[in-house]
């Protein structure tokens, strides 16, 4: 995301305002980013870190306040309806940022 951003905004600014988000993470790769790039992270879920794992440590960490937030949830590959649908219930607003989008593709022959 950051590599896509920062071509259009100042990394250092980007970062900046990283830090100042409350940010919950799923997996160890973007954690060891987020590390290198001294970018906090709030909260992290319990393997095996699925949706559920991650609701459950939003839930824990920020409750009945996540009702006062804005969200956005960076999405990789296909969205997640379910999480989407729990974040939207329990907070003011919801943004999905898709950082790519797949799909199958029918090539053609000419022969």
């Amino acid at each position: 995301m950051l590599d896509i951003a920062q071509t259009r905004f100042d990394r250092e600014e980007l970062l900046a305002a990283l830090r100042k988000v409350r940010l919950p993470l799923v997996g160890r790769s973007p954690l060891q980013h987020c590390a290198i790039l001294k970018v906090p992270v709030h909260v992290t879920s319990e393997e095996p870190s699925t949706w559920h794992e991650l609701l459950h440590a939003i839930d824990v960490e920020y409750g009945d306040s996540l009702g006062e937030m804005s969200v956005a949830v960076q999405e990789y590959g296909a969205s997640n309806p379910e999480l989407l649908a729990e974040l939207s219930g329990r907070s003011r607003e919801l943004t999905k940022v898709p950082v790519y989008q797949w799909a199958l593709l029918r090539t053609c022959s000419t022969t």
